[in-house]
């Protein structure tokens, strides 16, 4: 085998003098980089905890470039390849103690930060599979090359390696994990480093192998470096004669080779895993594009998590037929996955169906209530109620506008409509307990809160926005001299396939002008789909939003 190996090393360009060079050259590094090594270490954590939380993918990168964890890995595998007890001793303590600093320091500066989100920047290094060991064989085997070969040539193909192996951030990644007290974060980046290590570990000893190293004298190497009278001196003694022994080649592959089999099962299993996920989410595609070419739909929300699967879809429909569409979805995806979905359409008609919804809704709202049992509200009740509510209104629940006062089934009511935000159960109660001696009975509060700033329609928050708007318009009709001022996109470009949902929002926006109930609305052309609530006329200034 050695005339093969002489010719293997001398093709990549390795003189088998220089072999002894590089085994001496790692034997003294470790002596002489220490300070350097740990600055470059915690700074590279420290960049990459950042880039990660940020999702930055460039301050990532720039992470990976910083880190020398490569250093110690690739000589723990020249130490195994040789047979030098002293280089797999050192590498194997600098490597275990790289791994706790790193994983601690990560998970305090994560106890730090003011949030703890699951960025996709983390999310993509949480769920390692077999292809992610392909890569690291892939990257190991230029880590060797550029050990062996080092020079201004094999520069470029070590920061491809640095940035393609990606030690470092996934163990910020469990660090992060363990500060955020997320365990199946970090136990998804652990795999995930574990398995780029015994990659790197089996990969480089088979490497160094292959080109020969296994015939440096690892001894005088190591008696040159010196090691007597060190605490490491017994333990290189005991790995001497394991190494030294009839046993000793066998076990130094064996041992790189056992871990590499242990991270490969579950790895196996894990793309089986994400096989099927895409299995899923090609099912529910293909249900959405089989939908007729008169309902538009926009998939909003499509989530597959081993056997929790959800699916969020947003259609231009009848909502008969978004019934039939989720249980057609529910059968399609539980065929092919095996378990059975979360599947929620939300439908939206057509413009013609949406202004009858709407004047629908108005005149429902606009309904006079069903009338009491009660005694008709008298002048004297209605002073008191106004005195006491003038008295107790709180001042953090907004301007108050208006309130009505009425009898349900013999059950006083009190309606109330406001600027600002929501009054909660317990402030109702308390204005209940109050009016309950001015109407000699604990009377039903109801309060109405109506947005005090500017309403901008998010594109995630579509229907919400929707919502809000409907409810300024019911309000506006109740309130004398109260108006719903209005921004809309102007018309858009009638495009090919399907219309995004901010185009469905603003058609019905402005065909609903022309419904009845909506005539204190007043409509303009901007760049955004928004509303507001005026006292008087469209025409004065927006209230600033509130400061922080």
């Amino acid at each position: 085998m050695a005339p093969v190996k002489a010719r293997i090393a001398l093709a990549l360009g390795v003189s088998l003098q220089a072999r002894p060079d590089v085994v001496r050259a790692m034997l003294e590094g470790h002596e002489k980089d220490g300070a350097t090594y740990w600055f470059q270490l915690l700074l590279s954590m420290g960049i990459a905890t950042l880039g990660l939380v940020l999702n930055s993918t460039g301050v990532v990168i720039g992470a990976m470039l910083i880190s020398p964890l490569m250093g110690p890995l690739v000589a723990f595998g020249m130490g195994l390849a040789v047979g030098s007890p002293l280089l797999v001793l050192r590498s194997a303590v600098r490597t275990a103690a790289s791994i706790s600093v790193v994983i601690g320091s990560a998970a305090l500066l994560t106890l730090m930060l003011p949030f703890h989100e699951v960025t996709p920047e983390i999310a993509a290094r949480t769920s390692p599979t077999i292809l992610d060991l392909l890569v690291a064989v892939g990257c190991a085997l230029a880590a060797a090359f550029t050990t062996v070969r080092p020079g201004s040539e094999t520069a470029s193909s070590a920061a491809g390696t640095a940035i393609g192996i990606a030690l470092v951030p996934p163990l910020c990644v469990t660090g992060f994990g363990v500060g955020a007290r997320l365990p199946d974060v970090a136990g998804g980046a652990a795999l995930l480093f574990t398995t780029n290590l015994c990659a790197i570990l089996f990969v480089t000893a088979g490497f160094f192998v292959a080109l020969g190293f296994d015939g440096v004298d690892a001894t005088v190497l190591e008696e040159q470096a010196g090691t007597a009278g060190r605490p490491t001196g017994r333990a290189v003694r005991r790995l001497r004669v394991l190494f030294g022994s009839k046993y000793g080649p066998v076990v130094r592959i064996a041992m790189p080779l056992a871990f590499l089999a242990a991270v490969a099962v579950p790895l196996a299993n894990a793309l089986g895993g994400v096989s099927r996920e895409v299995r899923v989410r090609t099912a529910i595609r293909r249900a959405i594009d089989a939908l007729p070419a008169g309902e538009q739909a926009v998939r909003s929300a499509i989530s597959v998590t081993g056997d929790l699967i959800t699916v969020r879809l947003v259609m231009v429909a009848k909502p008969e037929r978004a019934r039939a569409l989720e249980e057609q979805i529910k059968l399609q995806v539980a065929a092919v996955s095996g378990a059975v979905p979360s599947v929620e359409v939300l439908a939206l008609p057509n413009l013609a169906a949406m202004e009858e919804t709407a004047s629908r809704l108005i005149a429902h709202t606009d309904a006079p209530a069903p009338a009491g049992q009660g005694p008709p509200p008298a002048t004297a009740v209605h002073e008191r109620v106004a005195s006491i509510l003038a008295a107790s209104w709180p001042p953090a629940a907004g301007e108050l506008l208006a309130w009505r006062l009425g009898w349900t089934e013999g059950v006083p009511v009190v309606e109330i409509d406001h600027l600002g935000k929501p009054l909660d159960d317990v402030g109702e109660a308390l204005l209940a307990r109050l009016f309950g001696d001015a109407l000699d009975r604990p009377p039903v509060v109801r309060t109405s809160a109506l947005p005090a700033t500017e309403v901008v329609a998010a594109p995630e928050g579509q229907l919400d926005w929707l919502a809000a708007y409907l409810g300024a318009i019911r309000a506006a009709r109740r309130i004398p001299g109260l108006r719903v001022c209005v921004e809309v996109p102007g018309m858009p470009a009638r495009r090919r396939g399907r219309p995004a949902p901010g185009d469905i929002l603003g058609d019905f926006v402005r065909g609903s002008m022309r419904a009845p109930g909506f005539e204190r609305a007043t409509i303009r052309t901007g760049d955004r789909l928004a509303f507001r609530v005026a006292k008087a006329d469209c025409s004065e200034p927006a209230p600033p939003p509130p400061s922080r």
